[in-house]
């Protein structure tokens, strides 16, 4: 064989593997191509997943966060102002605290039975190792009355009341003409008055008008009963004196009543005798006569005043007001409140301790005659 046809035969095997070579190449390159172009399609799905939650990832990181930074300032706030509740309810704790300063004065079971405000009736008998200083009227008296006889006596500190009274009656209307008629009686002498009375006028006037012995007012040195004597030596009852309504009004300024006013009856079981005065003192007198009660129905009315709940507070006109103690701050008058003497058990306790603000001008303590104490607390002009 010529070299020729030896390279041309080469030649074509050559050409010929070569196209197998191309071939082969070319469909696996296809197959390959194809394998890669799936590869990249399924990378791009996965990736773009992968993109989507990420963002969804994103955008839920973004929110929370916004939340967060959104909620942080309301809470702060929230924060602020439960510490500023806080701290204003502190506060004003150490304020009621200051207001509610008191200091505690005590007293016995006997203590019950004496002061300005005892109660003394049908009811309720005077215990005489109460009794307060009894002193003669006539050589302390003044000029503006005069006294039926001169061994009637008046606890010391009422006749001091009384007479002011009777120089202001004197000073507004000109007159000296009223008369003590009778004043302090002991059971002694209640006694032969009621017997002296129930022959005179029977059993019936006695038991409207004379008190049992033991439970007169007579017996406290607060009460009086009085009636006009002029120049001429004539006399007027107390019921048709000319200016009883300013004997009234001025007796009440001064801490009088009229003890047994109309329509009581069924209280103090004494009838009407508007010659009748006892002293209970400022500023009951006005309270009592603005509200129309008669002792039985004040003692009474008192108890719904402690110092724990609501006090009394009133002014020297009578205009009333009912607050906490934390409230007589800044407030003038009269604070008045009740006192229990009662223990557990129901029997008087042997000693009671009464609070009194510290922030106060003056203060009195009035036993009741039965179960307690009443306070009458004068207050500062301006309490600090």
């Amino acid at each position: 064989m010529s070299d020729r046809k030896k390279r041309k035969g080469k030649t074509d095997i050559r050409e010929t593997a070569r196209r197998e070579v191309r071939a082969l190449t070319k469909e696996e390159l296809y197959k390959a191509s194809a394998t890669k172009y799936r590869s990249r399609g399924l990378h791009g799905m996965n990736l773009a997943v992968v993109l989507c939650a990420t963002l969804a990832a994103a955008i839920i990181a973004a929110s929370v966060l916004c939340i967060l930074k959104i909620d942080r300032p309301q809470r702060t706030r929230r924060t602020d102002i439960e510490q500023s509740f806080t701290a204003d309810s502190n506060a004003e704790e150490e304020r009621a605290k200051e207001k509610l300063a008191f200091t505690y004065i005590t007293k016995s079971a006997a203590d019950v039975h004496s002061g300005y405000l005892i109660l003394v009736n049908f009811e309720n008998e005077y215990v005489p190792e109460a009794a307060s200083e009894i002193t003669d009227i006539y050589s302390g008296k003044t000029s503006s009355y005069s006294v039926a006889y001169n061994n009637y006596k008046l606890d010391s500190f009422v006749l001091e009341r009384f007479n002011e009274f009777m120089d202001d009656l004197s000073g507004v209307t000109g007159d000296t003409c009223v008369l003590v008629n009778s004043s302090y009686r002991s059971v002694e002498e209640q006694t032969v008055l009621a017997k002296e009375y129930r022959n005179l006028y029977g059993d019936e006037y006695v038991e409207k008008y004379v008190a049992t012995p033991g439970y007169s007012e007579h017996h406290t040195g607060m009460a009086l009963d009085l009636t006009t004597r002029y120049s001429d030596g004539s006399t007027v009852p107390m019921r048709d004196y000319a200016n009883l309504e300013t004997l009234n009004k001025i007796g009440v300024d001064h801490g009088f009543v009229t003890r047994y006013p109309e329509n009581k009856y069924s209280y103090t079981k004494i009838n009407t005798e508007p010659w009748h005065y006892r002293y209970v003192g400022v500023p009951h007198a006005t309270v009592m006569t603005e509200n129309n009660l008669c002792l039985e129905e004040y003692v009474t009315y008192l108890k719904d005043y402690t110092a724990d709940g609501e006090i009394m507070l009133t002014s020297e006109d009578g205009t009333l007001e009912k607050v906490s103690a934390s409230e007589l701050t800044g407030n003038t008058g009269y604070a008045v409140y009740y006192v229990s003497a009662v223990d557990e058990s129901g029997a008087l306790a042997a000693q009671t301790k009464i609070p009194i603000p510290e922030s106060c001008e003056s203060y009195e303590i009035s036993g009741n005659n039965s179960d307690g104490f009443i306070v009458t607390v004068k207050l500062k002009e301006a309490v600090s």
